[in-house]
């Protein structure tokens, strides 16, 4: 997916070039944005895309437009109450600068943040540690927001916690079976998470001379 110029190619598995299809345009088999933000298929073969304008579209398999929607923010769920806060999905929003996506049956999955200022890594940072959600999930069947997962960070991230404010992301895979894998930017561990997000083991190694004294100098 060439994501600047909203087009995909297509190869066989030799590495053949076979054709391209999309790019910008209103015909059912073209995309009407600028960019697209991040994509991934389907269980079902449906290629799925986001837009920076939070447009959800699915095409089918000939890539041509089958279904679209945008959820809408029901102002009225939001909180000032910084525990209620971090739990509500609707005070997420997708992890533009860094973004991961990944799918599993009917449903997309976004490595994501908590969206206010007072939530957030640097004014909060130990909250934040504790009660941000990573992973975000959308559920195409229901045009909706799921539930949160990857809640809170690896000890690791307690000690020179502004150091690693860079590094606040997650990494993240999910199998055939819909179990997710997890690294976190700053801990060399990986955990490996069933679909109903109860973990199944950590494995993974400290590495050796690695230069740990990461940049702060934005946060000084």
């Amino acid at each position: 997916m060439d994501r600047f110029f909203c087009t995909l190619y297509t190869f066989d598995l030799n590495g053949h070039f076979k054709l391209k299809k999309l790019g910008s345009g209103h015909a059912k088999g073209e995309i009407p944005v600028g960019r697209i933000a991040t994509h991934t298929f389907l269980n079902n073969g449906n290629l799925f895309i986001l837009d920076y304008n939070c447009v959800y579209r699915q095409y089918d398999k000939d890539i041509l437009l089958s279904d679209f929607f945008k959820i809408r923010y029901d102002r009225s769920k939001r909180t000032k109450d910084k525990e209620e806060f971090y739990q509500n999905p609707i005070e997420y929003t997708q992890f533009y600068e860094d973004m991961v996506c990944r799918s599993y049956k009917n449903n997309v999955y976004f490595n994501a943040r908590a969206s206010s200022n007072e939530c957030c890594y640097v004014n909060n940072t130990a909250q934040h540690l504790k009660n941000n959600s990573n992973i975000l999930e959308v559920k195409l069947d229901d045009q909706d927001f799921g539930r949160l997962l990857a809640t809170g960070f690896p000890p690791s991230y307690q000690e020179n916690s502004l150091q690693k404010a860079i590094l606040c992301s997650v990494n993240y895979d999910i199998d055939l079976n819909g179990n997710f894998y997890v690294t976190y930017e700053a801990d060399s561990l990986i955990r490996q998470y069933d679909n109903d997000y109860n973990e199944l083991k950590c494995f993974g190694y400290a590495g050796i001379d690695m230069d740990l004294n990461y940049k702060n100098d934005y946060y000084t």
